[in-house]
């Protein structure tokens, strides 16, 4: 690995890297864009090591990761809360493998180690509404941020958007963030694979229909989606709704709405495939991922303007105005006019 332009290691100098990387996230069963983007940089990983250079890949429970002569996983045990594990177990593991760095994929670093740390910030969603994704989930966020802000070396942000929401919460840390935005994994680019018909019969979808992807947490904004798509059918707008990620179901689920919870990527691949159009309705995004996979599969795409949606997407996707899509609470009418948006896109 390239160090700067005077030699491979951290310091500029030939010798080999050691990297360390928290993987405890990849232990979540149902992963979203956070966990399949540190699956897919830790795939991609070992194809950018020099000869001598070493990759320590840290869980909790030993599992399947992506591995090689230059990777090695290392299951450390210790408590459930990732929060102490990483200060009783993280720190002390990178120093005793005389790790170089230690890359997070979230801003959770430990406070004491004495290993230079990389973080990946996403977004801070209290910035564009207080609340939104609950007031203990948002503080417990926001002292994480706090404590990555003031100890790591770099802070890596998917997009510009998230750079801005990271300066404005601690311009200090600001001259050490930096953008790299995310990328979509070669086999969403691959030709499309048979027995689609059969995936979607066992999915429970038929076609024509509009795809969500991404759950159902508070900032994907699912209640606008639902208020949106039951206009769109009343202005007869025929395709039905297919929501795909963790979560539970919406209750009551509206007619013509089929969700599926979290599906596998070649599930995945043939959804995108069929769909007469991805549709991204969330209030706060650092970048949004789906609107690459859809692009990247020739799936047309409709969103609200919000966050790193804007960066992924370009001016490749049908942007609904944020207020006429009722993100400011325009509630009825505002999810009315999302609702004429979508029927632009698929009728």
């Amino acid at each position: 690995m390239t160090g700067d332009s005077s030699g491979n290691g951290p310091n500029g100098d030939d010798r080999p890297v050691r990297i360390g990387v928290d993987a405890r996230i990849l232990e979540l069963p149902c992963p979203t864009g956070v966990e399949r983007a540190a699956a897919e940089i830790l795939r991609a990983l070992p194809g950018a090591l020099s000869g001598g250079d070493r990759v320590f890949v840290y869980v909790r429970k030993r599992f399947d990761l992506p591995a090689g002569p230059q990777v090695e996983t290392r299951a450390l045990d210790g408590p459930d809360s990732a929060l102490l594990w990483r200060e009783t177990h993280l720190g002390a593991a990178a120093e005793g493998d005389r790790c170089d760095v230690l890359w997070s994929p979230v801003v959770a670093v430990p406070f004491r180690c004495a290993v230079p740390s990389v973080a990946t910030f996403h977004e801070a969603p209290w910035l564009v509404r207080r609340g939104i994704e609950g007031r203990t989930r948002e503080t417990a966020h926001a002292i994480r941020l706090a404590v990555t802000a003031r100890t790591a070396a770099r802070i890596v942000c998917p997009s510009r958007a998230s750079l801005a929401q990271f300066t404005e919460l601690h311009p200090d840390a600001a001259p050490r963030a930096r953008v790299v935005p995310h990328g979509v994994p070669a086999r969403f680019f691959d030709p499309a694979p048979g027995g689609a018909a059969e995936r979607l019969a066992r999915l429970g979808v038929g076609r024509p229909y509009l795809l969500q992807v991404g759950g159902n947490r508070p900032r994907k904004n699912v209640p606008l989606l639902l208020r949106a798509f039951a206009r769109y059918r009343l202005r007869g707008g025929p395709s039905s709704l297919v929501l795909a990620g963790p979560g539970d179901p919406p209750e009551p689920a509206p007619r013509g709405v089929r969700a599926l919870g979290w599906v596998s990527d070649d599930d995945l691949v043939a959804l995108y495939d069929h769909a007469s159009a991805l549709v991204v309705a969330s209030e706060a995004e650092g970048f949004g991922i789906p609107v690459l996979e859809a692009m990247a599969r020739g799936c047309p795409v409709v969103a609200l303007p919000t966050g790193g949606v804007v960066e992924a997407a370009g001016d490749a996707a049908a942007f609904v105005g944020a207020q006429a899509a009722g993100v400011d609470g325009a509630g009825v009418d505002g999810a009315g006019d999302a609702a004429e948006a979508l029927a632009g896109v698929v009728l």
